[in-house]
């Protein structure tokens, strides 16, 4: 991936979510549905989509002190491309993306809006590189604001 084309280039400042106490993945997908229907960055498919993909594909992923979701959705849903950022001060309830049977509490969560399959990949693939650093999640988790998030992914 190009440097142009980094994480930090898709993080949008109207998604952003951090130190929230979100209690469900429902609560935090219909907030940020709700902001990006009023940025025009998704369309009203958004919020069921989301929802019908986490439950059928689960993207929580158990890494130790800070677990990671990385929920998506179908690109006929997206408007503009973004990476929305939550961090969760409890952590929110994801089911394991390799055992849809086990719950991990995730407290960063990344939902990208990726309007073309193949930029998605090639974001994963970096935000893979991202999430398996420790310091990088426990910045993200210790972000205050935009800036400070931006600082923390600006390498990937």
């Amino acid at each position: 991936m190009t440097k142009k084309s980094s994480l930090s280039c898709y993080i949008s400042k109207d998604l952003l979510f951090l130190n929230t106490n979100f209690s469900s993945t429902n609560e935090l997908f219909q907030a940020v549905s709700k902001r990006g229907l009023k940025y025009g960055l998704v369309n009203d498919k958004f919020l069921p989509s989301i929802i019908q993909r986490e439950a059928k594909f689960p993207t929580g992923l158990e890494l130790g002190n800070v677990n990671v979701a990385i929920p998506h959705t179908d690109v006929d849903t997206i408007e503009y491309p973004f990476i929305a950022l939550n961090t969760n001060s409890q952590g929110i309830s994801f089911c394991r993306m390799d055992d849809s049977t086990v719950h991990i509490q995730a407290r960063v969560i990344f939902i990208l809006g990726m309007k073309e399959p193949h930029a998605q990949l090639e974001l994963l693939q970096s935000l893979m590189n991202a999430i398996q650093n420790p310091t990088t999640l426990n910045n993200l988790v210790n972000a205050q604001n935009f800036d400070d998030v931006l600082k923390v992914l600006q390498d990937y």
